[in-house]
């Protein structure tokens, strides 16, 4: 059949089996081979040219390492993770630490096997930080004394809720470094705290944990290298489960942070002038488009100075509360619930429920109507739809 034939002709050639090596050292298996082959031919390592003596330092001794530079001194660090190149491919990061001299390329090695991830140097390059075994830990880079920090405080730093299935749980973060590496801002669950680095003592500078409300560090001044305590001290909050945010300040000699500016809204975005005592933040709320606000030191007579959709307030909109509620394992949660414009109580409507992870959080959150957004629940509560949203929680 010549119609056949015309088929046949057209088929695109079949293309021939080629053979792929697979060897049982590989450290990567053959397809991430050949999509990290590229970036693995442009490896290489870093190295120091002394220009007022026209010397050539090689500071790094393998591909695979990283070699960073510590600020204000002659010493740069390395994380090698070569002898754990197959653990790190099942999500298990670890690396041998390594101080190096940057005029002669000496190298000491501080500490075995700790997650690189974590490691952080201070702004003076005084310590290393690091997280291992649930505890913050500091190398001091001129004697190489490694202590651990936070087992001085009367807390814990390590969000134990956290999902990741790892065997160390992450930290709940830095804010960063006091002046001249003398302490780092830690945070817990709920508040800052004030720990020297040399493990020496930690103070609590915030008292979140009493009403559940969040404190986390407001950085104003977007190229500090560190934290000045004798200037106010900014933070933000939350309420983990009132879902109220704002803003606090801490004064210097002060033994309590001075609330500024507390809502059931989302407030965000805290900025401050250069050179003058004016601040500047954004509020919003599931019905109130984002609006800049701008005000003095103490926020109250912030005053509104651009609003975002305009054209919201010429259109019905939907509300959100969140509700409470006890998993099958007693544990207490919340979710996001969204009204339809002109809801009436006792009616019933059909609802909208999308489950992912915690989203309650986002209960006071703007969202825009899109059609390219597939879980839009203002596009829902418009078509009339209720909308939940409620947190879940996963077990190993």
């Amino acid at each position: 059949d010549k119609k056949e034939d015309k088929k046949e002709d057209k088929k695109e050639p079949v293309e021939p089996a080629a053979v792929e090596v697979w060897h049982a050292r590989d450290v990567d298996v053959m397809p991430r081979q050949k999509i990290n082959a590229r970036t693995d031919r442009q490896r290489n390592t870093l190295a120091a040219w002394h220009v007022d003596t026209n010397r050539f330092v090689p500071l790094g001794t393998d591909l695979f390492e990283r070699v960073t530079p510590l600020r204000r001194q002659r010493l740069a660090y390395a994380a090698n993770w070569s002898s754990y190149a197959m653990e790190r491919t099942i999500g298990r990061p670890a690396a041998d630490i390594h101080l190096i001299d940057i005029d002669t390329g000496a190298r000491t090695k501080v500490k075995d096997a700790i997650d690189d991830q974590t490691l952080q140097a201070s702004p003076g390059g005084r310590y290393l930080l690091y997280l291992q075994t649930d505890q913050y830990w500091t190398i001091d880079t001129a004697t190489r004394a490694v202590v651990n920090i936070s087992r001085t405080a009367a807390t814990s730093f390590i969000n134990r809720e956290s999902d990741a299935t790892v065997k160390q749980k992450p930290s709940f973060g830095v804010a960063g470094w006091t002046k001249n590496d003398e302490a780092v801002i830690l945070y817990d669950k709920f508040d800052a705290w004030r720990v020297a680095a040399n493990g020496s003592a930690a103070a609590r500078l915030t008292d979140g944990s009493t009403e559940q409300l969040r404190h986390r560090y407001a950085r104003l001044d977007p190229d500090e290298e560190w934290i000045d305590a004798s200037q106010p001290i900014h933070f933000s909050l939350f309420g983990l489960w009132s879902k109220r945010s704002g803003y606090a300040r801490l004064d210097p000699g002060a033994g309590a942070v001075t609330p500024l500016l507390v809502d059931s809204k989302s407030i965000t975005g805290l900025a401050k002038a250069k050179d003058a005592g004016v601040y500047a933040y954004t509020v919003q709320a599931f019905d109130d488009p984002p609006d800049v606000m701008v005000g003095g030191p103490g926020l109250q007579d912030a005053r509104a100075v651009a609003r975002t959709n305009p054209f919201a307030g010429d259109y019905a909109w939907g509300t959100s509360e969140v509700i409470e509620y006890k998993n099958e394992r007693g544990e207490r949660l919340q979710g996001a619930l969204f009204y339809p414009p002109g809801y009436q109580p006792g009616r019933k409507y059909p609802m909208v429920v999308y489950m992912y992870e915690r989203l309650s959080d986002n209960v006071h959150r703007w969202i825009s109507p899109s059609d390219r957004d597939p879980y839009n629940a203002t596009v829902f509560t418009s078509l009339g739809y209720i909308v939940l949203q409620p947190d879940i929680v996963f077990r190993p």
